[in-house]
């Protein structure tokens, strides 16, 4: 399923520029647009990608190690990845609704 969310949203996006292209906008102005907010979100993106593969890790270390170890660690690591991923979307989101929007009143 991860690698069918990443593959969506890599299609929306790729989509999206090449609407934006064919209408005439700028490249440069596209990626002003996109970069800022960019920064952190693409990151998040595969980022969430990596946690919805954490689940395989977790059972393919289990078969080598005691379950409980790898459970617990497994865990840990999934919680903090998932606060990552929060921090950044949210950072992510501010930035597209503030400095994307003072983008746009500048190139009009």
């Amino acid at each position: 399923m991860a690698f069918l969310y990443l593959f969506l949203n890599g299609f929306v996006l790729g989509t999206s520029i090449a609407e934006q292209l064919a209408t005439g906008m700028e490249p440069f102005r596209i990626v002003l647009l996109l970069a800022p907010h960019g920064i952190f979100e693409i990151p998040a993106l595969i980022m969430s990608g990596a946690v919805g593969l954490k689940s395989l890790d977790i059972l393919f270390r289990a078969m080598v190690r005691p379950a409980r170890d790898v459970f617990v660690c497994g865990i840990k690591d999934t919680g903090l990845s998932l606060m990552t991923i929060v921090v950044f979307l949210v950072a992510a989101a501010w930035i597209e609704t503030y400095i994307t929007l003072l983008f746009k009143s500048i190139l009009g």
